[in-house]
């Protein structure tokens, strides 16, 4: 399978368009957002190039997810399907035998804090087979994790076939038992916030878990990272909980499982409450949130959050039907 979004002249320059006008201008280089652009550079080189070791060296070998966004911005549309880097170094080798890829990549946005990023981008051209000649339109838009390892920017995730701002995903409610061991985590976490504890609540964390603030918005280049691993998290927590009571009352209303059940995906609907114990105001909120996971030592634990998604209803117009 190759993941890319084959459209029509007409429909490609409206979707450049329509990405390009919701862009926000971009940042000033900095040493870092230079080596993420050489990390995801090299993935376009090899690409063009037909040389999978080239793209492979871009991955993190240890911790490396692909997901099929099935052109869609919200979580509800993304499905797991490699979780294994030589796994799909094999199918990269299939894709490059098969097709030439005449394609330019457009960084759009990238976000850092401490040893975490995120990035998006667009590519577009042509992608040619090999045995036929035939050339057809190529545009594909890209989500990206990456983490510093040992001074190396390295891509721990993709969700390939991003949609754009307005593309959403049907909910596809609770499949399976893998997705209830998910639901159960999750819950677990909400009852912690209620709770008032801190380990608890990192209890379902990632030791290199990395929550978003998505400020309610789709577009990522209004998305900031507020903690790059546990140990900061909990330590915000720690003084957090001190000073504000919460109440989270949660429905986990998506969960997509890999077929190997080691990748999840979930989307939860919070009702927070929140009374600071120094007066008697209470703060009450609404929150989509956007959870990535996977297995370790046979239990779920959260890798990435994107607290306060933006919901994008679906229709038959935007994400296909999975």
């Amino acid at each position: 399978m190759i993941y890319r979004r084959v459209i029509g002249h007409a429909s490609l320059f409206a979707a450049l368009a329509m990405m390009l006008l919701a862009v926000e201008p971009v940042p000033a280089e900095t040493a870092e957002t230079i080596l993420i652009r050489a990390a995801i550079d090299k993935d376009l080189g090899g690409r063009r190039r037909a040389n999978v070791e080239l793209m492979v060296e871009a991955y993190d070998e240890d911790r490396f997810v692909v997901y099929d966004g099935h052109a869609s911005a919200s979580a509800s549309g993304w499905d797991p399907v490699f979780d294994d880097r030589d796994v799909y170094a094999r199918q990269l080798a299939s894709e490059v035998e098969s097709h030439r890829y005449e394609i330019q990549r457009t960084v759009v946005v990238i976000s850092v804090w401490k040893d975490k990023a995120f990035a998006t981008t667009i590519d577009s051209g042509f992608v040619v087979n090999r045995a036929s000649s035939e050339r057809v339109e190529y545009f594909e838009r890209r989500l990206w994790t990456l983490a510093k390892l040992d001074e190396e920017w390295l891509v721990t995730g993709i969700v390939a076939d991003y949609g754009d701002l307005t593309a959403g995903a049907r909910p596809n409610g609770i499949p399976n038992q893998e997705a209830q061991q998910v639901v159960e985590l999750l819950m677990d976490e909400a009852g912690a916030w209620s709770d008032g504890s801190a380990s608890g609540i990192t209890g379902a964390a990632d030791e290199a878990f990395v929550a978003v603030e998505s400020k309610f918005s789709s577009n990522p280049a209004n998305w900031l990272i507020m903690f790059a691993d546990r140990d900061e998290y909990g330590e915000w927590l720690d003084k957090r909980l001190e000073r504000v009571d919460y109440t989270i009352t949660r429905e986990v209303i998506h969960v997509s499982t890999g077929a190997d059940g080691r990748e999840a995906v979930a989307v939860s609907r919070d009702q927070v409450r929140a009374a600071p114990l120094a007066g008697d105001a209470v703060y009450e909120q609404e929150r989509l949130n956007y959870w990535l996971l996977h297995k370790q030592g046979g239990d779920w634990v959260v890798s990435w959050v994107f607290w306060k998604s933006k919901e994008i209803p679906f229709t038959s117009n935007t994400a296909a039907l999975r």
